[in-house]
């Protein structure tokens, strides 16, 4: 999501991000921020990681911090499970 922004200040292109994202990198890139003429859907966030990571206790962590800040919705599942 930040490269895409970052992107925005070297190319002329439209993005579309959350919006409190949005309004923050739109400040600090000098962008021009503003509702979509259409209604958009939600969206997936999801982890990946290198399976040389998955016994990671750093990596572990980080993703279980990162799963406690964004619960996943009780119909989601884990991939394999």
């Amino acid at each position: 999501m930040n490269l895409a922004a970052l992107d925005l200040n070297l190319l002329t292109a439209l993005h579309a991000l959350p919006e409190r994202a949005a309004r923050l990198l739109a400040g600090q890139l000098d962008l021009v921020f503003f509702e979509p003429p259409i209604a958009l859907s939600g969206f997936d966030l999801v982890q990946l990681w290198h399976e040389r990571t998955a016994g990671s206790a750093p990596h572990e962590w980080l993703r279980g911090a990162i799963d406690r800040a964004a619960p996943r919705p009780s119909k989601a599942r884990k991939r394999g499970a």
